[in-house]
Parts: C-alpha cells; sequence; structure tokens
C-alpha cells in the first residue's frame, strides 16, 4: 500500500489506484504511430541514421557555462526566454509512485575477493580506473521480500566502470548482526558500510548545521526532531539530494558524479545507455521513460536520479527547499509539509522553478508491457501490438508464448547489439546528432500540472510538447530529452531518433511499410509494477552472463540460457 501525504491533515491512500493508472498508460504508451507523421520523419520511424550534410532543424548547441560559487535563487526561472505553446487538450504524462524497497541477504555468484571491506575509505587499487559514477544506496535490514536484489547486485558488477557505496543502518531495530551481514560479497565494485544509527544521525545533523550555523543547543534540537521524524520517511527521501556531502567521508576521491538509485532495479549497460557524453555539462540527470504523452510531468524519480558532485549543487537544493532554508524552518511547523516522496514533489519543484541549476531529463527506464533483461543491457520490447498471435496455448498469453518462441532470434538480435563492433558504439559517443528536432517550452506549477500526482500537487510541474506530435507514437517513437542547460537559462525539449533492435519472430510477415515489434535497450529496469503481481517470484539466485531474463509483466518471468534454454519460469507458469 502506497500512502501519499497530500496536505497536512489529509492522508490519501493510492496504491491500487497507482499500480492501474500504471497499467493504463503503459497500454496507451503502445498505441500505433501515426502514418502522417511517419512520411514527414520516416527517419525516426525507422530508427535509421540517415548521413546527411543538409542543415539540421535544431537550436545551436550552447556552450555551458560554469556554475558560479553563490547560486541564485529564482521563483521561476524555467521560462525565461522561451515560448509559449499553443497544444489541444493536455493529457497527463506516464508515471507512477515508487513503493517501497527493502531487501534481505543473498549468496553471490561471483566468486569472493579479497577485497577489504572494512575500511572506510575504500580505495580501488591504483590500477584501477577512478569510477563514472558512485551509486549511493542506503538499505535497511528487515522481513520483507527481496528476490529481486541478487540481480541488482549482479548488474551492478557488470558495471565495473561505476561504484556502488551501499550505506546499511539498523532503521527498523532488529540488531547490529543484521547490517554486518554482507549483502554483496564478491561483487568488487560494491562496497558496503554499515554505520550505527548514532553515527547515521550525526552525518547528517553535522552537514545540516555546518549550513545553518548551529550553536550546541541548536544541533541537540536539530538531531532530536531528525530522530522523531525518522518513521514518516519511509523511502529515505527526506535528505536525497545531500547524500554525497552527508556520506562524504565514505566517498571515493576523483568521482565526478553520484546518484541515487532504487534496490529493485536490474541496470542496463551504463556504459552504453547513459549519456556521458552530456553529463559533465549539467548539475542534474534524471531519468525519464518513452511516453506518447503531449503533457509530460517533470520530476526527480526515486528510482535513479544523478547529480554532479559539488557542494554547490547540494547546497541550491537545501536553499530552495523553505523547510530547509534555516535552523528555524527546520525544526518547526514548515517541515511537517514534507511528503512521503518529497524527491520527486519538493525537491523536484525546487530544482525547476526556484534554482537556476543546469538539468537534463533522458529516457532512461524500460518501460513496457514486455522487457528483456541481461548482464550486458536492459530491453524493452516495443511495439507488442504488432506481434503475430501464437498458436493457441492452454499454459502462456498469446504475446507471451510468440516472444518465447523467439528465443533464438532475441538472442542473436542482443548479441549483434552489444559486440563491440557493433553498429550502437560509434552512435553512443553523440547523444545528440543532426537529426535531432528541437524547441523550447514553457513548464507550469500548478495543481493543474497534471490531472494526477502522488504528492501534494502544488508542486506539481509540467509542460506542453511542441514537438511531441510531429513524432511518430505523439512521440514515443524517438528519444526525449529536456534540458535547462546553462544556469537559470531556458528549457527546451528535443527529440532524436531512437535505435531499433530488430528480430525475426515466426509468423512475422516483414517488408516495407509493415509494423513489427523491436527491441528498445534502456539504463534501467525498475520492477515496480512486477512486485504486486500474482504471479511475482524471481530465481534465487542472480542471472548469469549469458542468460536473459524474459518478463511480461500481467502473465510471469521467464530465464533461458545463451542457447536459448529455458532454465526457469516463474511457479504461476510453470504450474500451467
Amino acid at each position: 500500500m502506497f500512502r501519499v501525504k497530500c496536505t497536512r491533515a489529509f492522508t490519501l491512500t493510492c496504491g491500487g489506484a497507482a499500480l492501474a493508472l500504471f497499467v493504463w498508460t503503459a497500454h496507451m504508451s503502445t498505441l500505433p504511430p501515426d502514418a502522417v507523421n511517419l512520411n514527414e520523419h520516416p527517419h525516426f520511424y525507422s530508427g535509421s541514421r540517415p548521413q546527411s550534410s543538409a542543415p539540421s532543424p535544431v537550436l545551436p548547441i550552447i556552450h555551458k557555462t560554469p556554475l558560479p560559487e553563490s547560486l541564485p535563487t529564482a521563483e521561476d526561472q524555467s521560462t525565461a526566454g522561451t515560448t509559449p505553446v499553443e497544444l489541444s487538450p493536455a493529457v497527463v504524462s506516464a508515471t507512477m509512485p515508487t513503493p517501497t524497497t527493502e531487501d534481505v541477504p543473498y549468496h553471490s555468484p561471483i566468486p569472493a575477493s579479497d577485497l577489504d571491506l572494512d575500511l572506510p575509505s575504500d580505495m580501488p587499487p591504483s590500477s584501477t580506473p577512478t569510477p563514472r559514477m558512485t551509486l549511493i544506496v542506503l538499505w535497511s535490514p528487515q522481513d520483507r521480500d527481496a528476490s529481486y536484489l541478487p540481480n541488482f547486485f549482479a548488474s551492478a558488477g557488470a558495471n565495473p566502470s561505476i561504484d556502488v557505496l551501499l550505506i546499511k543502518f539498523d532503521k527498523y531495530g532488529l540488531g547490529a548482526e543484521y547490517c554486518e551481514a554482507p549483502q554483496a560479497a564478491g561483487v568488487l565494485n560494491v562496497r558496503e558500510v554499515c554505520v550505527d544509527m548514532e553515527e547515521y544521525w550525526d552525518l547528517h545533523i553535522d552537514w545540516l548545521c555546518a549550513e545553518w550555523g548551529c550553536d550546541a543547543r541548536m544541533r541537540e534540537m536539530a538531531r532530536e526532531v531528525m530522530v522523531r521524524r525518522l518513521p514518516a520517511d519511509r523511502v529515505n527521501s527526506f535528505y536525497r539530494p545531500f547524500r554525497a556531502e552527508v556520506f562524504n567521508k565514505y566517498m571515493l576521491p576523483g568521482v565526478d558524479m553520484w546518484a541515487w538509485a532504487d534496490l529493485d532495479v536490474v541496470l542496463g549497460n551504463m556504459d552504453r545507455a547513459f549519456p556521458w557524453d552530456l553529463a559533465s555539462s549539467f548539475d542534474v540527470v534524471l531519468a525519464g521513460w518513452p511516453t506518447n504523452w503531449s503533457t509530460l510531468l517533470l520530476y526527480m524519480p526515486g528510482h535513479f536520479t544523478a547529480f554532479r558532485r559539488s557542494p554547490d549543487v547540494a547546497r541550491a537544493f537545501q536553499r530552495a527547499v523553505p523547510a530547509l532554508v534555516t535552523y528555524n524552518a527546520f525544526v518547526g511547523e514548515e517541515f511537517e509539509e514534507f511528503g512521503d516522496a518529497c524527491e520527486e514533489g519538493e525537491y523536484s519543484h525546487a530544482l525547476f522553478m526556484r534554482t537556476g541549476l543546469r538539468f537534463l531529463r533522458f529516457d532512461a527506464m524500460v518501460d513496457a508491457g514486455h522487457h528483456i533483461n541481461t548482464l550486458d543491457g536492459v530491453f524493452a520490447v516495443e511495439d507488442d501490438h504488432a506481434l503475430p498471435t501464437a498458436p493457441t496455448s492452454t499454459d502462456l498469453a498469446p504475446k507471451e508464448a510468440t516472444l518465447l518462441s523467439a528465443r533464438p532470434a532475441i538472442n542473436a538480435a542482443l548479441a549483434s547489439h552489444t559486440s563491440p563492433d557493433g553498429p550502437e558504439d560509434d552512435e553512443q559517443q553523440r547523444t545528440f546528432t543532426t537529426e535531432g528536432l528541437e524547441a523550447p517550452v514553457t513548464l507550469r506549477q500548478d495543481a493543474s500540472a497534471a490531472p494526477f500526482v502522488w504528492f501534494a500537487p502544488q508542486y506539481a510541474v509540467a509542460y506542453d510538447s511542441p514537438l511531441a506530435q510531429e513524432i511518430p507514437g505523439n512521440g514515443r517513437h524517438g528519444r526525449r530529452y529536456v534540458m535547462r542547460r546553462d544556469v537559470d537559462g531556458p528549457v527546451t525539449e528535443r527529440f532524436e531518433p531512437a535505435q531499433r533492435i530488430h528480430f525475426d519472430i515466426p509468423g512475422q510477415e516483414v517488408g516495407a511499410g509493415r509494423e513489427r515489434a523491436w527491441l528498445r535497450e534502456g539504463l534501467y529496469t525498475h520492477l515496480q509494477a512486477e512486485k504486486y503481481a500474482s504471479w511475482w517470484a524471481l530465481p534465487e539466485r542472480a542471472l548469469e552472463p549469458g542468460e536473459v531474463l524474459y518478463v511480461d509483466k500481467e502473465h510471469g518471468a521467464h530465464v533461458w540460457d545463451a542457447d536459448a534454454n529455458l532454465v526457469w519460469q516463474s511457479p504461476r507458469v510453470a504450474a500451467l
């Protein structure tokens, strides 16, 4: 059950409604593309990247300016220099709240190493390159199902260019032995740090009081207030933007980016799927997913958002959220307005409307009714309405049966895509191409910005897309970016062609003008709706190299190996 604090006096319970919206929007997001749009922008539909020297209909890319020492605060910086767009009646973007994710130990299939995890200042060997990013993940032992945890750590281990800092603390009082128990034994790029509750409080108060200028009495009071509010901070959201500063003593030197992440995700190939060529020019890089909505709700998802590692970035959030600006605001009633998902509500509103921070939203999450997960990438099955109908089966849903029959073809397509000599390598070096379309947008901030939000509606920020109608599938078949390139600068939306990974399906007719299902690579899969499905189950062990986890959100999960042999199916499926 997901509880959303909408006002100080009213609490809305919306677990079932939120999941229903997820299913509905996932269905609507896969509608067939508009044939008129295909004629206007055929390269967006085909996924090809025509080599053309013709001028591109894009705005010039402005050279970025460094963030000043003292960030200005603006009530509405995002509308400066932008042009309002008139569109037909808006519709809400496909969004979902983040349910709690708690975890239990697992035994990694990766051989144990002699890495010393007891040193708080863990350092990689001198010959190891500095990680490109640190994921700071908070975890507390709790008696809940966490069968997704092995694949989180296995997928993290398959990304050696990133570093995972797992902060463990005994939030629910189960005992220190649970906190100390290894969660990712043998995964070399996961550093586990167990902090007792006293240190947990002190690290947070040390940073906040340094910003407020606390004396001893103020520090003691602020700490008491923080301890008292712990039960309300259900998913560790209250202080998320400050994690790199709060846990700075455990951060590796030289790492320029950090991110928060949920543990119920399967990470894809981060070297391929993250926009590294753009990231250094932004302060915040937030995840989105492909959608066909013309009105897009903007927020920092709790399942993944990345930041430039800098005290100035953390300070900009602290100074833009009224409940944290001063000591008096923190200990007073102002803070009581903080909601359950404040990183997606209050902090997101602050980013877009009350700071001049540079941000980039990109399509990162795999969001489809059918998805493919491996240790070398995660993929959505797009346009599944075009799948041919498999012979009637008493065991499987029609699309599920069709995709299972295509196991060898899917394996072949994945092998070709992930090959070091594959075509995607050159394209990944340039996120923005001459085929991109870009236009200014105006952000709206009010309760009517979107008809459904899971946080206090006054924090909703949305915009009406001037370009979605120009892209097949009303934007679904492109790669959508939203950005503020310069401090206090205008906000723009941009579409790039999506790279389509085609595979042969038994019974599928292929030819000019015929629709066919295809694979789209993402940065991660979030097992959000799946955890609440009646069939929910995952193998006790993590995926191994070459194995594929195929999930039909409504009906079940399957694992096959590199030779396309089925090695596991969810119990509901296996029992039929």
